[in-house]
């Protein structure tokens, strides 16, 4: 969740020094080929178990992936937190999971907190029509991803899915770059060291996301709303972002929802 929610601040930087399509490349292509070795295994494996999850996982992670940089790229972070915060609740009413008082308790308090930690947003403004759509495709693909990777983990482990997902993430990068005129631009080597660093540990946060959704699913799925808490800290300590009392209030809030869900968990495991 800390790297997630540096992304914005980051490709915000970064894209300041190169294009995007130098940029996709990069960060999906380290991990890609440093993870290559898991794809004879993936391909050796019955995938029509799991066929359509796979699919449909495969296509949103790439639509995700794509739309989230593109309107992040246009700098309205404001906007990318707010729409977001809505994700987790959709995935939670769509998912199958048995939800106890407990549990939706914790849904609850997290939504709030998460309501009271945007309601002090100053919007200055608003995004395009181009940048609306890449940011409800975002969203939309990310609850779809989410809630097929629990039916992909029937066959898949988290570190072959992480390696699909990448590699998928790659060659729709090539593709967009093959397509665009853009030209390939090594940015200096502060911004290239950002980036590379961006492109080892997304890997991990996506693995161990998915390793959490298959244990705790409730936690990992509401553990999203820690985005704008470390997105907080993130902006108040390294960017001088202004915050205020409301914000830190939201903040506490989702940490004891965050608390209440693993209380929820624990009880489900034990039963």
């Amino acid at each position: 969740m800390i790297m997630w929610s540096a992304l914005p601040y980051v490709i915000k930087y970064v894209l300041d020094a190169t294009n995007l399509s130098t940029f996709l490349i990069i960060k999906y292509g380290i991990p890609a080929i440093i993870l290559s070795y898991l794809l004879p295994s993936i391909f050796k494996k019955n995938a029509s178990l799991v066929g359509i999850p796979l699919l449909v996982a495969g296509i949103m992670i790439v639509v995700c992936n794509l739309s989230q940089i593109l309107f992040l790229s246009g700098n309205i972070g404001t906007w990318y937190s707010i729409s977001f915060s809505s994700a987790p609740i959709i995935t939670l009413l769509f998912s199958s999971d048995k939800k106890s008082c407990l549990s939706i308790t914790s849904f609850l308090l997290a939504f709030i907190g998460c309501l009271i930690f945007i309601s002090n947003e100053k919007i200055t403004n608003y995004p395009t029509l181009t940048n609306t759509i890449y940011l409800i495709a975002s969203v939309i693909a990310w609850v779809l991803v989410t809630l097929n990777i629990k039916k992909i983990q029937k066959v898949y482990t988290d570190l072959e899915i992480t390696c699909f997902f990448n590699t998928l993430s790659f060659l729709s990068s090539l593709i967009l770059y093959w397509n665009t005129s853009e030209a390939f631009i090594i940015p200096k080597i502060y911004h290239l060291s950002l980036i590379i660093l961006l492109s080892i540990f997304s890997p991990m946060a996506s693995m161990l996301f998915s390793t959490s959704l298959r244990y705790t699913p409730l936690f990992c799925i509401l553990s999203q709303y820690l985005q704008l808490v470390f997105g907080l800290i993130i902006g108040n300590y390294f960017f001088s972002e202004t915050t205020n009392y409301i914000q830190w209030i939201g903040a506490v809030i989702i940490i004891l929802a965050l608390f209440i869900s693993g209380i929820a968990e624990n009880s489900k495991s034990v039963k």
